[in-house]
């Protein structure tokens, strides 16, 4: 269940970084979307400025990483099976990492709201790809 939570979130920022660069909008710099993380994080957590400090340097260290590895896949081109396995199973260990180190920073109740946030945005995005023609139709629609 959390290897599954943790592959979706990764997933759900890479598509968000993807889908803003395919529509010809500026693609985020690993510092702003780092920034914009800590930000929501500060809102929904309440931080206080010492871990809003530390939570932005975490938040950043992971953001250039995903950003590495998406330039690398970019620049590669397609991938073998074997290739997309090793990037799926480096993401699951990536966000492992960034939690332990939010878990570190965070009170325990910050830290379960954190997670309680996260699973609302995997159960709303479950709840978009159940029916992904009405989505489509609706991304249509919007255009």
């Amino acid at each position: 269940m959390k290897t599954k939570m943790k592959l979706l979130l990764m997933v759900l920022l890479m598509g968000t970084t993807m889908s803003l660069s395919a529509q010809g909008q500026k693609t985020l710099t690993s510092e702003d979307k780092a920034k914009k993380e800590t930000e929501k994080m500060t809102k929904d957590l309440s931080l206080t400025s010492d871990q809003q400090a530390k939570i932005q340097a975490i938040n950043l260290k992971y953001a250039k990483q995903r950003d590495e590895v998406m330039s690398k896949q970019k620049a590669e081109g397609k991938m073998t099976d074997a290739e997309k396995q090793q990037v799926k199973e480096n993401a699951q260990k990536s966000v492992s990492a960034q939690e332990a180190e939010f878990k570190s920073v965070l009170t325990a109740d910050q830290y379960q709201k954190y997670l309680n946030n996260k699973e609302a945005v995997k159960e709303k995005a479950s709840k978009k790809s159940a029916c992904p023609e009405k989505d489509k139709a609706q991304k249509s629609a919007k255009k």
